[in-house]
């Protein structure tokens, strides 16, 4: 992953949000894993791309261990916070790039890899499937994804907001190397929050940053006041779509 995209991460997660004991988004995803014959109990785990650990900190409730890998130190900075407060003393922590360290990581019973643009690419995919003993558990975009305030911040730069490689990418890489999920199942996701002027404002540029070469701060300043209400506040809609799928070894 380029210098570009890792001091995005390091801004996203100033103001991402952190992790939650039993949300019901994470546990409706571990459920469906659990449900298909995944078991965590007493496993070996990595996972790559954890950001700040919105899984790895549920898994490790049950798992022997948790390796947590992800390029934001800010991000796994979070995640130390949260474990300390947690008492969780079955996590490790490591800094770095899967595709430059994965040859040195060993092998795990689990391999977890949730919404990490670590995996976008099919050999990026397939080492990390190769690392599992028992399953590769992936979590990706699905085939929709809308956030309306950061699309028209977009097409005021002549853009688009495109969807990230996600699950059905990774069906088809499973097929070109003539492998096949246990299954797999898509999940509609639907939020809606509230944020300050400044707040929401950062997020958009971040998010914008991901699409963009260079991001006109002051135009998008000025889109985003437009919905901002007496309090200064705005209202963030994001709907999308993701997928789970399960791989056994």
């Amino acid at each position: 992953m380029n210098n570009k995209q890792r001091e995005i991460w390091e801004e996203k997660a100033k103001t991402f949000e952190r992790f939650k004991q039993n949300n019901s988004d994470t546990l409706e995803i571990l459920n469906f894993f659990k449900e298909f014959g995944v078991n965590f109990n007493n496993k070996s785990i990595i996972d790559i791309g954890c950001g700040n650990g919105r899984f790895a900190l549920e898994l490790a409730n049950s798992a022997s261990s948790v390796l947590c890998l992800d390029i934001s130190k800010n991000m796994l900075d979070d995640l130390h916070s949260d474990c300390l407060s947690l008492g969780l003393k079955n996590i490790s922590i490591k800094c770095a790039d899967f595709d430059e360290s994965y040859k040195d990581l060993g092998a795990f019973d689990i391999v977890f890899g949730a919404m990490t643009p670590a995996l976008n690419n099919e050999k990026s995919f397939l080492n990390a499937l190769n690392l599992a003993k028992e399953y590769f558990c992936y979590v990706g975009w699905g085939r929709y994804r809308q956030d309306g305030l950061t699309q028209e911040v977009l097409e005021a730069h002549g853009a688009n907001l495109i969807l990230p490689k996600g699950l059905p990418d990774a069906l088809k890489w499973l097929e070109n190397a003539d492998k096949s999920p246990i299954t797999y199942k898509y999940f509609k996701q639907n939020f809606t929050k509230m944020l300050s002027l400044d707040d929401a404002i950062n997020r958009t540029k971040i998010q914008c940053k991901m699409s963009l070469a260079s991001v006109d701060e002051k135009l998008c300043a000025k889109i985003i006041s437009k919905y901002a209400d007496t309090n200064k506040m705005v209202k963030l809609t994001h709907s999308r779509e993701i997928g789970a799928m399960i791989i056994s070894k």
